[in-house]
Formats: C-alpha cells, sequence, structure tokens
C-alpha cells in the first residue's frame, strides 16, 4: 500500500531552523490559542441542524413520556421510582428498565405505534442526548441495555 503526499520541500528540510526564521513560521503556521468556551461551540456547530431537531424532539418525547409515567399510581410503587424526567439522575439498571418501557409504551400524537425505525432513531436520539449533553461516554444502549434490546427486537418481529 503506498500512500501519495503533497509536501513541499521546505516542509521537510534537515536545516535547522534560525531563531528569527522560527518566530515568523510560527506566527503564520499556527493559530491564536482556542479557548474551551470556542472549542465547545465549534463541537456544537458540528451537529447538522436536523440532527439537533430531532433529538430536541426526542427528549421531549421522552420527558412527557416520564413525566405522564410519574404521574401514575402504579409508577410510584415501582423499584426505580421515580423515572428520571431530565436523565440526570440514574443507575444503568434504571436507565434499561425505564427505556424498555418507553419502547414498549410510547405513541404518536394519534396513539399509532411508531413504526421500527422511528423507535431506533428515537433510541439513537437519547443516546446521543447522554452522550453530548451528559458526557455519558459508555453507553451503548442497545448493547449494554438487555431489557431495551428485547424490547426493540420484540417490537421489530411484530
Amino acid at each position: 500500500m503506498y500512500a501519495c503526499f503533497d509536501i513541499a520541500y521546505s516542509d521537510i528540510s534537515d536545516d535547522e531552523p534560525s531563531a528569527s526564521s522560527f518566530s515568523s513560521q510560527r506566527d503564520t503556521r499556527i493559530l491564536p490559542p482556542v479557548s474551551e468556551e470556542q472549542l465547545c461551540e465549534r463541537v456544537r456547530q458540528r451537529v447538522p441542524r436536523g440532527t439537533v431537531k430531532a433529538d430536541s424532539w426526542t427528549f421531549n418525547v421522552w420527558r412527557e413520556w416520564a413525566c405522564h409515567r410519574n404521574s401514575l399510581m402504579e409508577t410510584q410503587q415501582d423499584r426505580h421510582f421515580p423515572v428520571p424526567v431530565d436523565l440526570d439522575d440514574f443507575s444503568y439498571d434504571a436507565l434499561d428498565y425505564w427505556l424498555s418501557l418507553f419502547v414498549m409504551e410510547v405513541r404518536r400524537r394519534d396513539r399509532s405505534a411508531y413504526p421500527p425505525n422511528s423507535l431506533f432513531q428515537i433510541i439513537a436520539g437519547l443516546q446521543r442526548f447522554l452522550l453530548e449533553e451528559r458526557s455519558l461516554c459508555d453507553i451503548v444502549f442497545l448493547v449494554s441495555h438487555r431489557a431495551l434490546a428485547g424490547c426493540v427486537n420484540l417490537l421489530i418481529v411484530e
């Protein structure tokens, strides 16, 4: 396997740069330091607007379901009560449990079931939210959450 690089001889010269040439080279080649806020903003800008909109919708669907679920008497008797509305305080067991119920219970506004692909997109949106907003890098829903994966498989087969 061969690689082709477009490098000028001046970029790979063995000549030691003098202090003055190094200083002038640094002025043109190196940009000013980037602040943490600028870095975060650049990372945010890399996400397409459609994805941001979809993730916002997904999180709102979750919040609506979680608030409804928390208002039910049956939920208040549950071992994992309350449902984490803002997804900011939960155990992984509880998250797996609630996500499984969410996938089974969530419906469109007209009360019809979401197609499997839409459910997958909702799950992906929640996972992106946890990754981007909560910095939880170790969550891979359909791999590490067995109950959720089982529910998704069940809905796909139906």
